[in-house]
């Protein structure tokens, strides 16, 4: 006779010891929760302020595919070296005002819209 098949159980949700978390990780359950995780992700990037930190890191990687660009193309690594160092020297200061003057826009953005919501409950 032939074997039933038998159906998978799904996981019960929750530790051993029967806690369970408050927010879920993971793959989110719906398209709706993916959408608002991926606003308030965008959300939290956007209202950062900018950094020096990151203004470097971003110039180093630049200037670090700069630097493998004009080494294969070039045949001197010092000289493609010493432009990569030159590139960051350029990139990072660009990097930094850049992002300033985009919190900056995007500060008085949201403020016009604080205070246009705030007139409009007035009316």
């Amino acid at each position: 006779m032939a074997k039933k098949k038998k159906r998978r159980r799904k996981k019960h949700p929750g530790t051993q010891a029967g806690t369970r978390r408050a927010t879920p990780r993971g793959r989110p359950r719906s398209r709706a929760e993916a959408k608002s995780r991926s606003k308030r992700t965008r959300q939290d990037r956007v209202d950062r302020p900018p950094s020096w930190k990151s203004a470097a890191l971003r110039a180093a990687i630049a200037s670090g595919l700069f630097f493998a660009v004009v080494s294969v193309i070039g045949e001197r690594p010092l000289v493609a070296f010493v432009l990569a160092v030159l590139a960051f020297g350029f990139y990072l200061p660009i990097g930094y005002w850049t992002d300033r003057f985009m919190y900056r826009r995007n500060q008085r953005r949201k403020a016009e819209q604080a205070q246009q919501a705030e007139s409009k409950e007035k009316d």
